[in-house]
């Protein structure tokens, strides 16, 4: 091994020392210098942009490190562990999200699933990842704000700036623009079925066109407009958009059946079969020669709190109520159960009203406290309409049921039913604007609904979306092509991701706030205008011939659907963001946070109340 001369040796010392010393009257110098008034201005290396120039006078709103330190001077020659602190500091006003310090503002697990989901397809395969050399981050995969945001450039830097260069430092895929060489679009932009089904091929070439024209739209703007943002296109509320065509039908008018959803009914019952076999049900004023009515799906809730009754259900669903001839004796015994049951519920909604409804509702889903039921459960019903309608079809209710109960026949003829007369004229019309109303040629309290938004079936909607298995003959009923109100026609129900039985309804459509992180951006303000004779349908085209739409509605997965629109093409938007037309550049359509950035109080900012603005004589108001 060749040993260094004693020249080389000394004048490396020589080196050495001379460096050394440098460096130690740099320090002194400079923290001779921070001891002054003149040390800040000096380390400051430019102004703040216009947004923060307020900022200038204290330096530690922004930066970790003491400004009249020797740590100060060298702060922001190399990245460390003080543009990570500095970045904390930037989040006490700008509100990032909770993985702010991410990439993309997105968690490890937020990110990797992006990723899997662009990689599904051939288009975006490769895609993400790192091109080359990563920008610097910490072990723990945080990136400093100063990576891509760097201040003291100038009164009029634009801090969110960025450039190609800077997205392609990470993104893997290197191509000449967006219209030649970016991947195409994979479904965009529709990644869930719509919340509220409307089946836009039906309604524009055959409901706008063979039904009443002068009801129909003009132009997709008469039921989307854009929000203040212009980023989203709104949908109009129900009386804008569809009341003119389904007003009525919401109403529920001009049903041949009744214009109101059956609460409580007195089930149609085969009584002569039941009376030569010697089944005893006692007075049933709803013989099958004079009503045919079901029982109601309400009611059958109540029926199913009571183990033995829920498979006395399944032996009666079995059977045809209206004729009994070939059920067998345990067949009958079963029926009759049911109805001494139903007799039981009637008696305690006409003695214990809301509150004996809401205990018999929250017994059936197994709910822990009544008080954490809806009100609108019991949708104002009358206590007299109750005590009134049960008294009339079941005279002598109460002794019957105690005398069942003790193991006696009842005292009562099961013959001596009341005759009615029809009351459609008194009922259903004298609440033609909603409201309660009794049926007596059907034996049946009916509730017609009071338009769009019913606050009662919106109660029992989500009562029986949340409990699909005990109230899924609620479900099933709203759900049904001619059911009252039309609720669940209309209004999609979803799965919960965090329940795997319970459901949801979505009551309302899409909102631009509160989504899921997202990349990608689209506002549609600047695009409006440019939209030609076809209008929405230049770039939102429909399939007239699509026959699959409906048919995604029929199970509860928003994720399995088919759009009676079609995907967007890149090469439609190609068309005009091309080279000499308009902006191609990443940012254009690409944001680098998941969450939009937001201001918010600094923190130590509470609400306290001033003293000074009170008098000092006065007295708080006291209760009488």
């Amino acid at each position: 091994m060749t040993q260094p001369s004693p020249t080389t040796a000394s004048l490396t010392r020589r080196v050495f020392i001379v460096v050394l010393v440098v460096v130690v009257c740099t320090v002194v110098i400079a923290s001779a210098v921070m001891n002054t008034a003149l040390g800040p201005k000096v380390v400051i290396p430019g102004p703040l942009t216009a947004q923060h120039a307020l900022l200038t006078a204290d330096c530690t709103h922004c930066h970790s490190a003491e400004m009249d330190s020797t740590k100060g001077i060298l702060h922001g020659m190399v990245n460390s562990e003080l543009s990570l602190r500095d970045s904390v500091l930037c989040l006490d006003c700008h509100d990032l999200g909770a993985d702010a310090m991410m990439a993309h503002g997105m968690s490890h697990e937020a990110m990797e699933q992006r990723v899997s989901d662009d990689a599904s397809g051939t288009s975006q395969e490769g895609f993400s990842g790192f091109a080359g050399i990563p920008p610097p981050h910490s072990a723990d995969g945080e990136y400093a704000c100063a990576v891509c945001h760097v201040e003291h450039e100038g009164r009029r830097n634009d801090l969110t700036s960025m450039s190609e260069a800077q997205c392609q430092a990470c993104h893997q895929v290197e191509f000449n623009g967006f219209h030649s060489g970016h991947p195409g679009f994979d479904g965009y932009p529709y990644e869930r079925r719509l919340r509220i089904q409307f089946d836009h091929a039906s309604h524009i070439y055959h409901n706008f066109l063979t039904k009443d024209p002068t009801k129909a739209p003009v132009a997709c703007t008469d039921c989307h407009s854009a929000d203040p943002s212009g980023d989203f296109m709104m949908t109009a509320p129900f009386e804008v958009a569809c009341a003119k065509c389904h007003g009525q039908e919401v109403r529920a008018a001009a049903r041949s059946e009744g214009s109101g959803v059956v609460f409580f009914a007195i089930p149609a019952i085969d009584t002569m079969t039941l009376e030569d076999e010697g089944v005893d049900i006692g007075q049933w004023p709803a013989d099958s020669a004079i009503t045919e009515s079901p029982i109601s799906p309400y009611v059958r809730l109540l029926l199913g709190a009571d183990p033995l009754l829920r498979d006395d259900l399944v032996v009666v669903d079995s059977l045809d109520l209206l004729d009994l001839q070939d059920a067998t004796g345990g067949e009958l015994i079963a029926v009759a159960r049911v109805a001494w049951a139903i007799k039981s519920i009637a008696l305690v909604l006409a003695q214990d009203g809301h509150a004996g409804l809401l205990v018999a509702v929250a017994d059936a889903i197994g709910a822990d406290d009544m008080n954490d039921l809806s009100p609108h459960l019991a949708g104002g019903l009358s206590g007299v309409m109750l005590k009134e309608s049960i008294g009339a079809w079941f005279p002598d209710l109460e002794e019957e049921l105690k005398a069942h109960a003790e193991g006696n026949p009842p005292a009562t003829d099961p013959r001596a039913d009341a005759v009615f007369e029809e009351t459609d004229s008194s009922g259903q019309e004298w609440v033609s604007l909603g409201g309660w109303y009794r049926d007596d040629m059907a034996f049946a309290i009916r509730r017609r609904p009071t338009g769009h938004g019913d606050e009662f079936l919106k109660a029992w909607a989500d009562l029986a979306a949340a409990n699909p298995g005990s109230a899924g003959a609620i479900l099933d009923s709203m759900m049904a092509v001619d059911a009252v109100g039309r609720c669940l026609v209309c209004h999609s129900v979803d799965k919960v991701e965090t329940g795997a039985d319970s459901l949801q309804v979505n009551w309302y459509a899409r909102r631009a706030e509160g989504g899921a992180p997202d990349l990608t951006r689209f506002s549609h303000g600047p695009h409006l205008s440019m939209v030609g004779d076809d209008g929405c349908l230049q770039c939102h085209s429909v399939d007239p011939q699509s026959r699959e739409f409906e048919m995604a509605f029929g199970q509860h997965d928003p994720g399995v659907f088919v759009s009676s629109l079609a995907p967007m093409e890149q090469a439609a938007c190609a068309e005009c963001h091309a080279p000499g037309k308009v902006t191609t550049t990443c940012l254009g359509c690409h944001d680098y946070h998941a969450h939009r950035p937001g201001m918010r109080l600094r923190a130590g900012a509470p609400l306290k109340p001033i003293s000074s603005a009170v008098p000092a004589d006065s007295e708080p108001d006291s209760e009488e």
